[in-house]
């Protein structure tokens, strides 16, 4: 059972105590600091739904805007650039 959540099986909602699950691994799943973070309007999952980009260009966007910020930057350019000539790959194909 997560460690995170107070239910049992009668109960059909979730309580979270929002200190341990601040200081848990769990809290950087919903809105991590390196896309941007919560209150970001440009936080990446947002660009990519306002731009409505589909899975290869959002990953794009995806690897180039935290590329600074997760210790990898060589690999995560990398991975944009084999996002985007799988794109292009595909677009020739068509």
């Amino acid at each position: 059972m997560n460690p995170y959540d107070d239910h049992d099986d009668q109960t059909t909602f979730l309580s979270i105590d929002l200190d341990l699950y601040a200081e848990s691994e769990y809290a950087t799943v919903d809105h991590p600091d390196h896309y941007g973070g919560k209150n970001n309007e440009f936080e990446v999952i947002n660009v990519i739904e306002a731009w409505d980009l589909d899975f290869h260009c959002g990953s794009v966007i995806k690897y180039i805007a935290r590329h600074k910020k997760k210790g990898h930057p060589k690999e995560d350019i990398d991975k944009a650039i084999w996002y985007l000539e799988r794109y292009r790959d595909q677009c020739l194909e068509d």
